[in-house]
């Protein structure tokens, strides 16, 4: 296996696939956990402020797991010249 130096532009490449992705998913899985939570919430007739801290805590622990999941996108992409890989050492 061929091992590529690191430049600033495969870098780049990996970087913007983590932050586009990360923020994109993130953002949408926050909207949609924070409008079931509060639908739910006040359905139950939980006040906003608890409504909301529900909401806040569970949307940050879905985003760290959704960085996970872009993670793994990223391991498993090909990108445009190289794909990165987990090699052993020896």
């Amino acid at each position: 296996m061929q091992e590529l130096e690191i430049t600033w532009e495969r870098v780049m490449r990996v970087w913007w696939l983590l932050v586009w992705r990360g923020l994109l998913g993130g953002w949408i899985l926050a909207v949609v956990l924070a409008f079931l939570i509060g639908e739910a919430g006040s359905r139950l007739g939980f006040e906003f402020p608890t409504v909301a801290a529900v909401a806040t805590a569970l949307s940050w622990l879905a985003g760290l797991a959704w960085g996970l999941v872009v993670v793994k996108m990223a391991l498993k992409k090909n990108y445009q010249e190289f794909r990165l890989a987990l090699v052993k050492k020896s």
